[in-house]
């Protein structure tokens, strides 16, 4: 109210002061013709078209129509049109201006281009083109901007203002930028697991919520420069206001009292990884890789606490557990393997034809794969120690001792050799008939089947198998795309059962994301260990992080979304677009509802309520008093894989753990209060 008020002030200041320069132009009264609108004086008659399209000009070059992802825009069309047009008549007035002064005032000029700019063209937005202003919403942002009032308020309640402030500050940034979702996903999922934690024990930093807040602006303020430079515009402006955000954002943090060594590390080597990761995977799945990456690397730092007496000033009266250890250095080798391959395969480049210097340049085989293996092993060997260092025993012999230390483990491990390998063949063999969709869903279906038995009898010791089974599927996938001698061959098997958004020219990440986001929430509340149990905290609340972030949502429900949606019920089958599309949530808002279909969203839905039923009924939770809120979370899986279009493997793990979590935090909060 108090900007429209000082803007309406200061054009009718404005005009006061330069009535004298502007004149009437046109025929009076009700004449025909073209209706002219007061212009300077030395502009000479320009009309309504000029007008408009200048303003639409100006509009374009100067400003930016993001508003809350909800996609707020002017109709293409019309404003391309009005784009180009006004160019022509802006070098017009220009022209104009050095003739009737005898060029000699540029000045003058750019002092009319700016009266245009600051006063009429803020006018013209209103006047002309709120008319054709069309108000795009995207399904998703709708969801995630709640979610994150919701969080806000539960974070004000629980006496951190901050924090509030700071997820607020983060989602009216963020989500008014291309990509904004995702740079939202990890610092919600750590406020609301923050949330949760602080119930049970009081003090823990929110060290993660903080750094990873931190890095999503970063990566913002990064792409949003090269889209600037990209488009010749001036940044200073830009550059102005993103440091006041700075500011704002670092203030947040300090007031909380939440500096270290490992925040620094996790959003400066993030931001590192974010800038290596953009031109080879977008900038969509960098931002979530680097946040990842970061977190890895902070933990590492802070999180090495093996007895309570011991326990970290991050997070008091916890500790670390030694699985998260090994699991952590697994993942930290294959990220230091990718830092390493893609510094020294610069060192690898050679000419394609050796008789010219100006020959294309290529990677030589012989130089990467001895870079390959050598790095491999002195990264393993570093890492070994560090593992030692930090579980205060030998890594090697502590991994014999707990794969040994109950009797299950050798066998689940026999058991995983020997069907991973027959299953994928029987899929090759058997379902050649299949849909290329359906055929990449089976092996979702088989994860499921492997994995849920040992989520509910040991779920550190799958969280620690996943994590050494991603490190080695990025290993490998490394070998294949920096074309490590022998590597090769993968990509045969590779180029059946990649999806649209891979490319086999390319890194190949899809498989990567699916075992990574299958143990995901394992991964992350394995991280520290309590000593002593919390009567609060139900079994099916357990049950619940374990098995539905990664299991149920991707195993079950995307799974099964798939393929229904691919091969049944195919003359019922109806694109949601046609129901969800409206003047409001319109298909270029939300691309996702193009392509889902009715029978796909409602088949997954359905069946992943039946497996989470099942879940309960072999777990004995049925009968808890709370276990039925749970279901909820199976209706968050099927609107975020509904909504949401991007990597569903990683993106939909983070957006239902974040939910579990928060519904969680709600619920304890809820019985604590009784």
């Amino acid at each position: 109210m108090c900007a429209c008020c000082l803007f309406f002030s200061s054009s009718v200041l404005f005009f006061s002061l330069f009535a004298p320069l502007q004149r009437q132009i046109g025929r009076g009264g009700g004449g025909g013709g073209e209706r002219r609108i007061s212009t300077p004086r030395f502009l000479g008659g320009i009309g309504k078209e000029e007008i408009r399209a200048t303003f639409i000009f100006f509009l374009n070059t100067h400003t930016h129509t993001h508003i809350l992802s909800l996609r707020i825009s002017f109709i293409s069309a019309y404003t391309h049109e009005y784009t180009h047009r006004g160019e022509h008549y802006t070098n017009k007035l220009k022209g104009e201006f050095e003739q009737g002064i005898g060029g000699e005032a540029p000045s003058r000029f750019y002092y009319y281009y700016y009266y245009y700019y600051f006063l009429l063209a803020p006018l013209a937005s209103a006047v002309m083109i709120y008319p054709r202003l069309r108000v795009e919403v995207s399904y998703s942002s709708t969801v995630i901007m709640m979610w994150v009032v919701l969080l806000a308020v539960m974070s004000w309640n629980a006496n951190h203002s901050m924090q509030s402030l700071t997820i607020l500050f983060l989602s009216t940034v963020a989500l008014t930028s291309p990509h904004g979702e995702s740079r939202m996903l990890l610092p919600m999922l750590f406020l609301s697991e923050h949330l949760l934690d602080n119930l049970f024990s009081s003090g823990r930093s929110p060290l993660e919520f903080y750094a990873s807040t931190l890095l999503s602006y970063l990566t913002l303020v990064v792409c949003r420069a090269a889209r600037k430079r990209k488009c010749n515009e001036n940044i200073f402006i830009g550059s102005v206001i993103c440091a006041a955000e700075v500011i704002v954002v670092l203030y947040f943090i300090s007031e909380d009292c939440v500096m270290s060594f490992g925040a620094a590390a996790f959003v400066l080597l993030g931001l590192a990884f974010f800038l290596a990761l953009l031109p080879v995977i977008g900038e969509n799945e960098a931002v979530l890789i680097s946040s990842l990456v970061g977190f890895y690397i902070c933990d590492m730092v802070t999180n090495n606490s093996l007895t309570e007496g011991e326990s970290s000033p991050h997070a008091p009266g916890l500790f670390t557990k030694k699985t998260h250890i090994a699991a952590r250095g697994a993942v930290i080798c294959a990220i230091s393997m990718n830092a390493v391959l893609f510094l020294g395969s610069k060192c690898c480049m050679v000419p394609r034809v050796n008789i010219s210097k100006s020959s294309e340049r290529v990677i030589s085989v012989e130089r990467i794969t001895i870079l390959f293996w050598s790095s491999l092993v002195c990264v393993v060997a570093v890492v070994y120690y560090l593992v030692g260092f930090h579980l205060r025993e030998d890594a090697l012999m502590w991994m014999i001792n707990y794969f040994t230390s109950a009797r299950h483990r050798p066998w689940i491990l026999l058991l995983w050799g020997g069907a991973v390998p027959l299953s994928v063949i029987c899929v090759e063999r058997f379902t050649g008939g299949l849909r290329k969709t359906a055929r990449r869903k089976l092996f979702h279906f088989i994860a499921v089947v492997l994995f849920t038995p040992v989520a509910l009898v040991d779920p550190s010791f799958l969280s620690l198998s996943l994590s050494i089974a991603s490190s080695i599927a990025i290993l490998v996938e490394l070998s294949r795309f920096y074309g490590v001698y022998g590597s090769s061959t993968l990509n045969a098997f590779m180029l059946e059962h990649i999806d649209g958004r891979d490319s086999i020219r390319g890194a190949v990440r899809t498989h990567i994301y699916l075992i990574y986001g299958l143990g995901l929430s394992m991964m992350l509340r394995f991280r520290y260990e309590r000593p002593e149990p919390v009567l609060e905290f139900s079994s099916w609340m357990e049950l619940a992080i374990h098995i539905i972030p990664g299991l149920v949502s991707l195993g079950i429900v995307d799974a099964c979304a798939g393929i229904v949606g691919s091969t049944f019920l195919l003359s019922h089958r109806r694109a949601l677009g046609r129901y969800l599309n409206n003047s409001f949530f319109t298909e270029r808002a939300n691309s996702s509802i193009t392509h889902k279909t009715t029978t796909g969203t409602f088949g997954g839905l359905l069946c992943g309520v039946l497996f989470w039923l099942f879940i309960l009924l072999v777990a004995g939770n049925i009968r808890e008093a709370d276990a039925g809120h749970s279901f909820i979370l199976i209706l968050v899986c099927s609107l975020t894989e509904c909504f949401m279009d991007g990597i569903d493997n990683l993106q939909l793990p983070l957006v239902v753990d974040g939910a579990v979590h928060t519904l969680l935090a709600f619920l304890v909060h809820k019985k604590k209060a009784k």
